[in-house]
């Protein structure tokens, strides 16, 4: 008989379709539980004098971010004394990051008031913010190395603009009260000042960019991100975030057109190398992908997260020995990196040493312990050796972390088929095709188990579903 045969292949199909680990990787992190972690309540305030140049829109707004700034450095106190806590291993200054991505503002009051010295305008902003640590939490474990490292990068290049952009515009404002009336130098300051505005505004409309970017408004942080380049069109990091945000949207053609103007003003741009990478492997141009992730290792020799793609994208080509050797590479780079070791296994699993990938994949879970992928292909691995009560157990917590992961409900129908546990395989396959309406190889796979309790008439349906959707039937 060809069964035996016939579910390594199915399996196999199901597993190949599995979600592409192709975001770089998350550090070590014990997600623990924060019901006794309480909100916390902030009051930020930020201050703007309005100038010639100013108006009563653009002063609020900068009083405004100043006020979210000021709050997020007090949230950020506290959420750095609450991971050493839950011993969450962060990278360098990404608290600040972090409080960007999950502060929630309530309210928002301004004052205006003339100043009594020289009869000047001040805006000020008073802001009150919420931080709930269960945010921070859960904004850790679903944003990948890669993108905590990407929007680190980007905000700690934002507080350099911001300092040397405030520096020349003060520089600037002095000069301007000390020139001539109507004079040529007045002029060429007035439009020397306007443009280094609006450099200053559009690293706003950044940082406001990747704080929407932060809470999973793409749509939000796309429009951010295109304004900014409205504002100052030879700002490199304005088009890669808006890259970023078609690429989480799905607008791969659009991601790869922003990526392209960030190269072509910024030809050393490694991240958005990596990220154009990502966007042509998602449009199934792999050579393309490839260039891309070589030209950032090139770029960084230690860009770990573009040698973890690359190798995925060799993985996929069945290139398996450029795949580990990319993986290794990454691993040597990073030892802690979940989905490296993640990818690093799956290598060994595609070359049926499934003990080495069980190890490996055993590493990435204890990287990542809500790694629901991670225990799906350890169940995969487990099926082969064969040990079907660990795969099952492997199945049933990849359902438990991700109940919407239809591979693995479809594989521990496989499982619960091979130890004739009809009724429960039958209950599996039935909740993948929920999700898979259109899979031929799920309905054939629910009619053998509908042959094997007498359910004939069922069975013929499935038989008839899956010639219908294309499936051709294996011969004896």
């Amino acid at each position: 008989m060809y069964v035996k045969k016939f579910f390594r292949r199915i399996i196999a199909v199901s597993m190949a379709a599995g979600a592409m680990i192709i975001t770089p990787h998350i550090n070590e992190l014990q997600f623990m539980s924060t019901v006794q972690a309480a909100v916390q309540t902030y009051t930020g305030i930020g201050e703007a004098i309005i100038g010639d140049r100013d108006t009563m829109e653009s002063a609020k707004n900068f009083a405004k971010q100043e006020a979210i700034r000021n709050a997020q450095e007090q949230a950020g106190f506290y959420l750095e004394s609450y991971s050493h806590e839950r011993d969450f291993e962060l990278l360098k200054d990404e608290i600040l990051t972090i409080t960007s991505g999950t502060i929630q503002i309530r309210d928002v009051k301004y004052e205006v008031k003339v100043l009594d010295n020289d009869g000047g305008i001040k805006c000020t902003a008073t802001v009150k913010a919420a931080i709930d640590p269960h945010d921070m939490e859960e904004w850790l474990s679903k944003k990948s190395m890669e993108q905590r490292l990407q929007v680190n990068s980007q905000y700690d290049d934002l507080r350099k603009i911001y300092k040397a952009q405030e520096a020349r515009i003060k520089k600037l404002e002095q000069q301007l009260k000390a020139s001539k009336k109507n004079s040529v130098e007045k002029q060429k300051l007035k439009e020397e000042y306007e443009k280094e505005d609006k450099i200053l505004e559009s690293s706003k409309k950044i940082e406001e960019g990747w704080q929407s970017w932060g809470s999973n408004d793409y749509s939000r942080a796309q429009t951010l991100f295109s304004e900014a380049t409205k504002l100052d069109s030879t700002n490199a990091n304005a088009y890669y975030g808006q890259g970023v945000a078609y690429e989480n949207m799905k607008q791969y053609d659009n991601a790869i057109n922003c990526f392209n103007k960030t190269i072509e003003l910024n030809p050393n741009f490694a991240y958005a190398y990596n990220s154009r990478g990502k966007a042509y492997f998602s449009m199934h141009q792999n050579d393309n992908a490839i260039a891309d992730f070589t030209r950032a290792i090139e770029l960084n020799s230690s860009f770990d997260s573009a040698y973890n793609n690359r190798g995925y994208v060799y993985n996929e080509l069945k290139q398996y020995v450029k795949a580990s050797n990319d993986f290794s590479v990454a691993l040597q780079i990073n030892p802690n990196f979940p989905e490296a070791r993640y990818n690093f296994a799956k290598a060994y699993s595609n070359l049926q040493e499934y003990e080495k990938a069980i190890i490996h994949f055993g590493k990435s879970i204890e990287l990542k312990p809500n790694f629901a992928e991670a225990y799906n292909e350890r169940g995969y691995a487990y099926f082969f050796l064969p040990n079907y009560e660990q795969a099952i157990e492997d199945f049933s917590k990849a359902i438990e972390l991700k109940p919407n992961l239809a591979q693995a409900y479809f594989n521990r129908a496989v499982v619960y088929f091979k130890i004739d546990n009809f009724e429960a395989a039958i209950n599996d396959a039935s909740k993948y095709i929920d999700q898979n309406p259109t899979d031929a190889n799920a309905y054939y796979t629910r009619a053998l188990i509908y042959q094997k309790i007498f359910k004939g008439e069922k069975a013929s349906a499935d038989f008839e579903k899956a010639k219908e959707l294309g499936f051709k039937f294996p011969e004896d």
